[in-house]
């Protein structure tokens, strides 16, 4: 990877139904240099085809957790994160942003992730946002169905 490549990590935090997902996804379209990824979704990824995730024996892992219905660990969900951002800076030839949707989501999640800034200077925090809905009833009228 060249010395130059970086990825900006920014944290989109806020309650549920809050509108993370939807703002990543808008300030993603059509701009290359954003990546979202919401973490429900990587792991639904890498669990629906364990063969083609980065790490077959993680998704397989997960993949047990979720047909049982329990929520994937902690260890797990950062694993499946690293990989990610490790690919992205990999992938990466100028700079790269990735929207976090929903991770941290915990204090673990939250050390490992400033761990591994500190330890690779090609991926960094560089922003926390904190969407707060006017209104509690918003939240729960989006809530249904989810």
């Amino acid at each position: 990877m060249a010395a130059s490549s970086l990825v900006s990590v920014v944290i989109m935090a806020g309650a549920p139904c809050s509108g993370k997902g939807t703002c990543c996804k808008m300030a993603a379209k059509g701009d290359d240099s954003y990546h979202h990824l919401s973490t429900g979704d990587l792991v639904r990824e890498f669990a629906a085809n364990p063969a083609a995730a980065p790490i077959p024996e993680l998704a397989v892992t997960a993949k047990g957790f979720m047909d049982r219905g329990e929520l994937v660990p902690d260890e797990i969900i950062i694993q499946c994160v690293m990989v990610f951002l490790a690919d992205l800076a990999a992938r990466t030839t100028n700079h790269a942003t990735c929207l976090l949707d929903g991770f941290p989501r915990t204090i673990e999640q939250a050390e490992a992730l400033l761990s591994a800034c500190e330890s690779k200077a090609e991926v960094s925090v560089s922003k926390v946002v904190l969407l707060e809905a006017p209104d509690e009833r918003v939240l729960t009228s989006r809530a249904p169905g989810r």
